[in-house]
């Protein structure tokens, strides 16, 4: 008759009210044993009699273990109200006798410990002919990656909620969580893993004067749910948390700067974000009825008036979309430009605005109609914009030098687009001649700028009356 080996690790103590415990190295070895194990605990009185009680390693302890591993603990107790006496070990023992006790033991614990990891996650080892396989089931394909600090959580937001064409080069820089990597020691290799990449797709609709819709792939990394349109724009939603006695999830809109998003490409985001106005409100094609307002989602105000100015450009002779990027919205200076010179082509009637030396006599001035052809020049992030402005106006004369002008209308505007060269402010300025130099148009008034552009960059004058 074969006999069968267990393990035992013994603490014994004479204290009056002994406190039994594990260090690190006792607890990975015993969680480690190929054997079926025990801790025996023997409690010695003043009159040398010795009580007696014991603690299976099972599920409920070896988890124990495992979570105290996982602290920066160095050593864990192990209560004596919770052990057994002998009375039950002899069918303590039968369990342990059982082969197959401790690779069941440990999967239930890597099962157990994975669940908490990853709500949902199921576990599944199966015996073939030459080997056993672990499968692993997550609900959340992003889940199962680190995000221990900052970078690791940067790093897995734009994996989850960025271009797909972009992902596989990401997945490469991921690590899996350590979490789910210490539970795998335990799993029989090879261990194959069944998850989701992405959900369901849905329409996302904007309720407001502009109504549109536009269609998103539901995803999540467990920290953050979303939608995600294929350019690689996304709206995510962080976890629950309690603002001023109220439950709230934090919003925003996600734009993917590695996917060098050109919203031409994607007409349908395009007409989705233009139509994204203060005001409006989003509702989702699984939940139609909760509205969630546009000014409640960081960023998708500033990224509608982008993407509104840029359909302003986008019909525009000489445009280029080379001139910018989704991304640039989040660019002062960019957003500036487009934001601008789409104001400017959609309302041509310029009511009286002028400009003027200020070291002039104006009630000395004398005036003349005429047209004129204005460059204004603007940046982005990556090139320079000249709007060339068919304007119609009066032209100020300071004796023979011209001084300043007051334009009327706009007939007409066409834009070049050229790489991007300095200039002293980040404002659109208008080009005139040396007389009246480059001024800057600033939100609160015209300031002289001293950019050096392009000589051909000057305003072409011609007078109606000649």
């Amino acid at each position: 008759m074969a006999g069968v080996w267990l393990g035992a690790a013994v603490r014994s103590s004479g204290a009056r009210q002994p406190r039994f415990g594990l260090s690190r190295n006792d607890a990975r070895a015993l969680l480690d044993y190929f054997l079926g194990c025990i801790v025996v605990l023997v409690k010695i009185s003043t009159d040398n009699k010795k009580q007696i009680r014991y603690r299976l390693i099972d599920v409920e302890f070896a988890d124990e273990l495992a979570t105290f591993l996982d602290s920066e603990r160095d050593r864990v107790a192990v209560a004596w109200e919770k052990c057994s006496d002998e009375s039950a070990l002899r069918r303590d023992i039968r369990l342990l006798c059982d082969s197959s006790f401790v690779a069941r033991r440990r999967l239930a614990v890597a099962e157990l410990r994975i669940g908490r990891t990853l709500p949902g996650a199921s576990v599944e080892v199966r015996q073939l002919p030459n080997q056993q396989r672990t499968y692993l089931t997550v609900p959340q394909f992003f889940g199962i990656f680190e995000q221990g600090d900052d970078e690791a959580r940067r790093a897995v937001h734009a994996a989850t909620f960025g271009a797909p064409r972009l992902q596989t080069a990401r997945l490469r820089n991921l690590k899996l969580s350590r979490e789910l990597s210490n539970q795998f020691d335990a799993l029989p290799s090879p261990i194959q893993l069944a998850a989701p990449m992405y959900g369901r797709r849905v329409q996302i609709v904007v309720s407001g004067p502009r109504r549109t819709r536009c269609g998103f792939c539901n995803v999540s990394n467990g920290a953050h749910n979303g939608y995600v349109h294929d350019a690689g724009f996304a709206l995510t939603f962080g976890p629950r948390k309690r603002v001023n006695d109220r439950w709230i999830h934090e919003t925003a809109c996600f734009v993917d700067d590695e996917a060098d998003i050109d919203l031409t490409q994607h007409r349908d985001l395009l007409r989705f974000l233009e139509a994204c106005a203060d005001g409006d409100a989003l509702r989702i094609s699984t939940a139609p009825k909760a509205a969630f307002p546009v000014v409640d989602i960081s960023g998708l105000s500033r990224v509608g008036h982008y993407a509104a100015a840029l359909g302003v450009l986008d019909g525009v002779d000489g445009w280029r979309a080379s001139a910018t990027r989704l991304h640039d919205a989040f660019d002062g200076e960019s957003m500036t430009t487009l934001a601008w010179l789409a104001a400017a082509i959609e309302s041509p009637d310029f009511g009286g605005v002028s400009f003027m030396r200020s070291d002039v006599n104006r009630d000395a001035l004398s005036s003349r109609r005429a047209r004129w052809r204005l460059p204004i020049v603007g940046n982005t992030a990556r090139a320079s914009i000249v709007g060339w402005f068919d304007t119609e106006g009066e032209i100020a004369f300071d004796n023979d030098k011209i001084v300043g002008m007051t334009a009327e209308r706009v007939d007409g505007v066409e834009l070049e687009v050229h790489d991007r060269v300095a200039k002293e402010t980040g404002f659109p300025e208008a080009v005139f001649q040396s007389e009246v130099a480059v001024i800057a148009l600033t939100p609160e008034r015209a300031a002289r700028a001293q950019s050096a552009f392009d000589e051909r960059w000057c305003v072409q004058w011609r007078f109606i009356d000649e």
